[in-house]
């Protein structure tokens, strides 16, 4: 299947089943597909099989491309070899679901893939993008300088996310971050400047909304099987009472095992 139209020739693909023909258009990256495919064309749950081509819903070796707006709930652990996200198409991993990826995953769009706060992702590859929503608890009281609820420590499981992301897009918010070094000022504000433009990976923050519920990271998903951050000890810092110390953060797409983390002088 082929198109001509500005002067430019996109490539894409058809899939045939004994039902007849199902197009499929342009698709990232020139996937091959074939009988032993599975498509995703609905809208709605990965788990529901009239949603996929041919009512075949895929297995742990399965090669899968999403060409529908498909949704893994809570509940769902889905395991498959490779997935393709096709271009303007979408897949959410809803709280309490997770998805891992053995071989290969492609999707180059950062709002086509979605993972609610909960979702757990195993993958291998880079350069995959994606967007993080963590939900955030509003102040039950006046959002300011003396209210005490609504504060959260926050993470980002995203590489090059920009903290500009974070920012909400009403009601006054605040976000920090920790400065343990004993020339250090602790607790540094993003509002005031001096401050990194992409959330650091496993670097903790301190943030707090006014109104909005749910806050979010976009950018590139950290593929790494492990992560190291450098501690510093800044010598005697007796007049700074927590000098020397650390806010650190899950830099994962999934939850971290207590007892894999190893530790040296500290």
């Amino acid at each position: 299947l082929s198109s001509y139209a500005d002067q430019n020739i996109y490539i894409g693909f058809r899939h045939y089943d004994c039902n007849g023909s199902t197009a499929i258009g342009v698709l990232i990256d020139n996937v091959e597909l074939s009988t032993d495919n599975f498509i995703f064309t609905g809208n709605g749950s990965w788990d529901v099989a009239s949603n996929w081509v041919g009512e075949q819903k895929p297995e742990s070796d399965s090669k899968v491309l999403i060409n529908g707006t498909a949704v893994i709930q809570n509940g769902l652990n889905i395991s498959v070899n490779e997935l393709y996200i096709n271009n303007g198409q979408s897949l959410t991993i809803e709280g309490g679901a997770s998805l891992s990826v053995a071989a290969k995953f492609v999707n180059y769009d950062k709002d086509a893939l979605i993972m609610n706060d909960g979702a757990q992702l195993f993958q291998n590859n880079e350069n995959v993008y994606a967007t993080f929503n963590m939900n955030m608890v509003n102040p039950t009281g006046t959002w300011g300088e003396n209210d005490k609820t609504g504060w959260q420590f926050v993470s980002s499981p995203i590489t090059n996310s920009p903290l500009s992301a974070f920012v909400p897009s009403e009601g006054y918010y605040d976000l920090y971050k920790y400065d343990g070094t004993a020339s250090g000022a602790e607790w540094n504000n993003y509002k005031d400047g001096d401050f990194e433009t992409e959330f650091i990976s496993g670097r903790g923050y301190l943030a707090s909304y006014q109104t909005e519920t749910t806050a979010t990271f976009k950018g590139v998903l950290n593929n790494a099987s492990s992560f190291n951050t450098e501690l510093s000890y800044y010598g005697d810092a007796y007049e700074m009472r927590f000098a020397n110390f650390y806010l650190l953060g899950n830099p994962f797409t999934f939850n971290m095992d207590w007892s894999n983390i190893s530790v040296e002088n500290v």
